[in-house]
């Protein structure tokens, strides 16, 4: 016996809330993809260019334009399953899709599905797909690409993982149809299935996940409303619009629905320097700047040449600790270093203005239903005395910490830098070391090469929905009592027998410390003032579909 889940049913079983992460990347880099067909030459025409659509009204949305967006630099590569790091999927889900996605109450919608039925023992998932799908080579997507992109994702995503492992059997009796069949009870199912902006499921043609192996796609193929173009490395990469896209409705829903190409180009712009990005979009040069810098805001906001957005949604600002370091996998060490720290300050240094920061001893984000204080007595302890009797108790010897930050994201670099400027206080020696976001992806991925990293978190709607809480993501915390909580998280359905193991969960971390969590954080976006409908989908991922110049 099988029943049809409701967006309702779903909402009051769950909450009705959304997984995005942020910032993060714990996969290994290889060489970027690339796309098998001959790049369309570059363009120079400005975003109000003479080809664009007239529209009926001013508030009516209309094709053409070049929207050139300066971001802080290229993604390591453009295959979304194959790293977490975030301007992947900001980049990658412009061309590729999923077979859930969200709408605009956060709850888990079909995307590249249709439906899905759940059976009543809700161990057994029948998702049929759409049909009529066409990738961006012309093929129609079917269930034999759903499988082999699924399998591929579950051996490379810990998200994948977790949902392989409670898989009893995955087929595809014709080719719109998928069936999943669980060992047990997973809460968990079409959140996993959906975007998430890092290492999202996205759905592949087979061949190229073939062709792959256990390496990265060549070819940059998908199903979404841009389709790859070109990309000269550190300087910029082009999508244009896919003129087959097929949506799934006739109106936006959240980060489903509707998702219309209504600019004839996406240039991302490689722009590592904050004042350069900012002087470009007030010279006319930009359309859209992310990680805007903090101290110009002020300014900014009264600027009539752009108009700004603050993020929708915080950040958990955190430098993570190598558990696997001969160093730091030292407890009493670490707990040393998270009693020093003045929190207040590392904020105050690395963000500004208090628009952009708070103070929350949450793991997770307090627009969640999963806040809590747990353990957060350890948080923001500010205590040189406690931290330097937990220091004599460890096993440090005054050996020198490498600690890994960027420039690329506002913030990090401070944040690090006032961060082990205090830990130095009590005696523990550190090396800052710079550099671009990509290296620091590839080499966080070898535990030999250092012993903290800055980075962060966005909004998870589920704990276990976090690489570093499932203990796959760099640092690798992976203590027995972590990983016997996990598995509890897992096995109850009911939220309300699952959130005090979670504040469990919590507590134990505040006392094992995989890393320095300092509290949230968050940004801002300048735009150019023509420039529509680019600041509705920033939580998940930085979504331009719908986007649309005005005349």
């Amino acid at each position: 016996m099988t029943s049809r889940i409701t967006r309702r049913d779903f909402l009051r079983l769950t909450g009705g809330t959304a997984a995005a992460s942020i910032l993060a990347a714990c996969s290994p880099v290889a060489t970027p993809a690339v796309a098998p067909s001959k790049p369309a030459p570059a363009t120079t025409a400005p975003p109000s260019s003479a080809t664009a659509t007239p529209a009926a009204a001013a508030g009516t949305p209309r094709k053409g334009g070049l929207l050139r967006y300066a971001y802080n630099g290229d993604p390591p590569t453009l295959d979304v399953q194959f790293t977490t790091t975030n301007v992947t999927s900001w980049v990658g889900l412009h061309m590729f899709e999923t077979l859930f996605t969200y709408d605009d109450k956060f709850g888990p919608i079909p995307d590249l599905a249709d439906s899905y039925d759940i059976s009543s023992d809700g161990l057994t998932y029948t998702v049929k797909l759409r049909k009529g799908i066409p990738f961006h080579n012309g093929k129609e997507m079917t269930s034999e690409d759903v499988d082999a992109s699924l399998r591929r994702w579950g051996k490379l995503s810990g998200t994948g993982k977790t949902l392989f492992e409670r898989l009893d059997s995955l087929t595809s009796p014709d080719k719109y149809t998928m069936i999943f069949k669980l060992k047990s009870v997973y809460p968990l199912f079409e959140t996993a299935l959906a975007i998430s902006g890092s290492q999202d499921p996205v759905i592949y043609p087979a061949e190229i996940v073939k062709e792959a192996s256990d390496g990265e796609i060549k070819q940059t193929i998908g199903t979404g409303p841009y389709k790859f173009a070109e990309w000269q490395k550190d300087r910029f990469l082009r999508l244009t619009r896919f003129d087959n896209y097929v949506p799934h409705g006739d109106k936006p829903n959240g980060y489903g629905g509707k998702k219309a190409a209504y600019l004839d180009e996406i240039r991302y712009i490689a722009v590592p320097d904050q004042a350069t990005r900012v002087a470009g979009i007030l010279s006319g040069d930009y359309d859209y700047v992310d990680e805007a810098p903090r101290d110009q805001y002020p300014q900014l906001k009264t600027n009539p040449k752009v108009k700004i957005a603050l993020d929708h949604t915080w950040r958990m600002a955190e430098d993570i600790i190598n558990l696997k370091s001969a160093i730091t996998s030292d407890q009493k060490l670490r707990q040393a270093m998270q009693a020093v720290l003045n929190c207040e300050e590392i904020l105050k240094a690395s963000q500004g203005l208090p628009e952009f920061y708070r103070l929350s001893p949450s793991l997770m984000l307090e627009e969640t239903r999963w806040a809590t204080k747990a353990g957060g007595e350890a948080f923001n302890q500010h205590n040189p005395d406690k931290a330097k009797q937990l220091l004599q108790q460890s096993n440090y010897k005054g050996q020198t910490l490498r600690w890994m930050t960027t420039k690329d994201f506002p913030g990090f670099y401070e944040e690090a830098l006032v961060a082990s400027q205090q830990i130095g206080q009590i005696g523990i020696k550190t090396d800052l070391q710079v550099m671009d976001w990509a290296t620091l992806v590839k080499r966080r991925a070898n535990a030999d090469d250092w012993e903290l990293f800055t980075s962060g978190w966005g909004i998870f709607t589920d704990p276990m929905l976090s690489p570093q809480f499932l203990g796959t993501y760099a640092g690798w915390w992976q203590s027995d009592k972590a990983q016997a909580q996990r598995s509890q998280l897992m096995a109850k359905p009911k939220f309300q027998d699952r959130f005090p193991i979670w504040e469990d969960l919590q507590r134990d971390w505040y006392d094992e410390v995989p890393c320095l969590y300092v509290g949230n954080t968050r940004g801002y976006r300048i735009m150019n003032p023509k420039l529509m409908d680019a600041d509705q989908l920033t939580v998940v991922t930085r979504a331009m579909w719908n986007a649309w110049f005005q005349q």
